[in-house]
């Protein structure tokens, strides 16, 4: 872990509970902590900690900053407003829906406005889904059904960005597969709760103990096939944190423990004491884990980037040396053969064949030229081919092969293999 990176988890806990902001202790390398932040997500709390050293910062590098800092602030504050917008069509349709993640979190932090997310995840159930769908489409979002293989469909709205609908918390092969080994994990999301943001406004969020369990879940997934963040891990310690009273840990750790997932989840906790500062008394069932599995799992997060991007193809392999081992000759494995293969063949056609509003939400210059679109799809599928053909190319790739090793080591050491 480089000291830019632990520096940049500082920053992180002045905003999530305001501890006093400190100067580096050590020489810096103030781009390389730039790019940390923004593959991280938490690229306002950089900026703001170079603010006493701003004059003596690179001429290019002050540009950049500034250009980035700018256009990140005003299409926040955009968008903060599209979602409240987004809820009430919601409401006024009486649509019962829960807010995933997101906002919901970011009540919880100290300095909420420098808690920057990503896309909107809206939950409905299966049984509003269709409703919802209708709604969005009414009020000029761009969004289709999910395919069969997934959990959610995926829209655009102009202010807000990414959309995502949500017709189940996990996808099926999740829930059958990597989650159906344990009776205590129902998939319960009801009912919903109001959680108080100011004196206007609240919003509709999971109840506290399926919340935690959602989280904790959600968390994994990420972990496993992708990697997560630094802000997954504060979100995580800071709603344990918040509603540790509430929370049923006896059942929240029973739950991860028949799935082998309780040493991620100390692991995450142990990193949110030592680094972030909160407190381990919050935390029923804490328990202290070894500090080179802490510092893996640092070297992890930092090296893998918002979610794992900067080593796609590594993640993906090591979470199929994961599944080979967790899953080999189960019944579950067996019987969820049939899905997997059935999500290959929808994700293979829908990947091919994506419709007009997919090709609209990922290319900019057709939104208003639908006679563009031919040549969107063309682009679709040329560079589809051209990441297949780098994955196969690195395939041969030492470091590669040795950063999969990497964390299926980790994975051993938090007992998941």
């Amino acid at each position: 872990m480089t000291y830019e990176f632990e520096y940049l988890m500082h920053l992180v806990s002045v905003s999530a509970i305001g501890l006093p902001f400190e100067l580096p202790k050590k020489e810096l390398c103030w781009r390389r902590l730039f790019d940390l932040a923004s593959e991280q997500a938490v690229f306002a709390l950089a900026a703001a900690a170079a603010r006493p050293v701003w004059n003596t910062l690179e001429v290019t590098l002050r540009q950049e900053v500034r250009a980035h800092l700018y256009s990140a602030i005003m299409a926040e504050e955009t968008r903060t407003k599209a979602v409240w917008e987004l809820m009430s069509w919601f409401q006024n349709e009486d649509i019962p829906f829960a807010l995933l993640k997101g906002m919901g979190l970011a009540a919880l932090y100290k300095t909420p406005e420098l808690r920057e997310y990503g896309d909107v995840d809206i939950y409905t159930g299966r049984k509003f889904e269709n409703r919802a769908l209708a709604l969005l489409q009414r009020h000029g979002v761009s969004i289709t059904k999910r395919n069969p293989a997934q959990h959610e469909s995926a829209g655009y709205h102009s202010d807000i960005g990414e959309i995502e609908l949500h017709a189940y918390l996990f996808r099926e092969e999740d829930r059958k597969l990597w989650f159906g080994r344990s009776e205590k994990y129902t998939g319960a999301i009801e009912p919903f709760i109001c959680q108080t943001i100011d004196e206007k406004h609240r919003i509709p969020v999971l109840s506290v103990q399926n919340n935690a369990e959602f989280l904790c879940l959600h968390f994994i997934k990420h972990f496993i096939r992708e990697g997560i963040s630094i802000r997954n891990i504060v979100d995580l310690g800071l709603f344990l944190q918040e509603y540790g009273k509430e929370v049923n840990f006896d059942r929240l750790w029973e739950l991860l423990t028949s799935l082998r997932y309780d040493g991620i989840i100390q692991t995450a906790l142990n990193i949110c004491v030592d680094y972030f500062h909160m407190d381990a008394s919050r935390f029923i069932g804490y328990n202290e884990m070894d500090s080179e599995t802490i510092h893996l799992f640092m070297d992890d997060t930092e090296q893998g980037g918002y979610l794992g991007a900067n080593e796609r193809l590594e993640r993906s392999r090591s979470a199929k040396a994961y599944e080979g081992v967790a899953f080999s000759g189960s019944e579950v494995a067996k019987g969820s053969k049939k899905w997997k293969k059935r999500r290959i063949f929808w994700e293979r056609v829908y990947a091919a064949m994506p419709n007009r509003n997919e090709l609209r939400r990922k290319y900019k210059y057709v939104r208003n030229c639908d006679w563009l679109l031919p040549i969107a799809w063309a682009n679709h599928l040329i560079s589809g081919s051209l990441r297949v053909v780098r994955a196969t190319v690195s395939k041969a790739n030492v470091k590669n092969e040795r950063s999969s090793n990497e964390r299926v080591t980790l994975f051993r050491r938090l007992g998941i293999m």
